[in-house]
């Protein structure tokens, strides 16, 4: 099953824009390229993806492979940095400046930024309606800076 599960996700993936063929990333850096840091992982949902709802949606997976496990693994020779920039737990209504700080320092630090964004489960769930399309505070200030 989870194989099956892997190959629909792969089939599914959606590419909005790709300026300059910036993707796929290349699995190995060679020359100059080796001596800096080069991909910076931004935002708790490469680590923790929000991938189910909350009441009668809510999944029990066998296993679940994240982005963040992906990208270590598959990009092993390229050097990968992490920061969480928001709290998956977030309220949506809050901002910590100490994980946006985080994030812009080491985002600094890398040539390719990846960035995780979305709605975590307080912001929308089975009984009660989002009131607006806006990311959590957090984020949008983490996308701003």
């Amino acid at each position: 099953n989870h194989a099956l599960s892997k190959k629909v996700t792969m089939q599914c993936a959606i590419l909005l824009k790709n300026d300059d063929n910036f993707l796929p990333l290349p699995q190995k850096m060679e020359g100059k390229e080796q001596q800096q840091q080069h991909l910076a992982v931004i935002g708790e949902f490469a680590k923790y993806p929000r991938y189910q709802g909350m009441g009668s949606s809510q999944l029990l997976p066998t296993k679940l492979d994240t982005a963040w496990d992906h990208m270590t693994s598959n990009y092993a020779s390229i050097s990968t940095m992490y920061a969480a920039g928001y709290s998956h737990k977030d309220d949506g209504t809050t901002v910590d400046t100490s994980l946006i700080d985080e994030a812009v320092r080491v985002a600094k630090l890398c040539k390719c930024v990846i960035l995780f964004a979305g709605l975590p489960e307080s912001c929308e769930s089975e009984g009660f309606d989002r009131s607006n399309m806006n990311l959590p505070l957090q984020q949008q200030e983490l996308i701003e800076a």
